[in-house]
């Protein structure tokens, strides 16, 4: 019997060592857009693997008290699935992705419901004093 695997898209069975079904496989037009993506996301895993993220990041943990800073807004304490958010994206401003004035820890709901909005909404949101 074969070793299978699943597809990382639709999570059909496929054959050991393949990453996505027919379906999902990219075409050859896009595989130049497919190999930027990756570069990218591999480009990132190393940064998030970096030591110095990994302190950087255990310090916000410790400050926000291992709490998503939102939910004790809420007056509720979730502690489980913590992210490490940048308020202005690392895109955006990579002279801050050490900042410790730039990060707070989030759940990872509010992380998502987050990600996407301005600078100033998020200050306004999580009531920090950003003057």
């Amino acid at each position: 019997m074969a070793l299978k695997t699943r597809c990382t898209k639709c999570k059909k069975r496929i054959e050991h060592g393949e990453t996505y079904c027919e379906e999902h496989k990219p075409k050859k037009r896009d595989f130049k857009l497919f190999q930027k993506k990756l570069n990218i996301e591999t480009e990132e895993k190393g940064i998030l693997n970096s030591r110095k993220w990994r302190e950087v990041r255990e310090k916000v943990l410790i400050r926000d008290a291992g709490c998503c800073r939102l939910c004790l807004l809420n007056n509720f304490g979730e502690y489980r699935q913590l992210e490490v958010h940048h308020l202005r994206k690392r895109v955006d401003r990579e002279d801050l992705m050490y900042d410790l004035d730039n990060l707070v820890t989030l759940c990872n709901k509010h992380h998502k419901a987050l990600e996407d909005l301005p600078y100033e909404e998020q200050i306004r949101i999580l009531k920090l004093d950003r003057r």
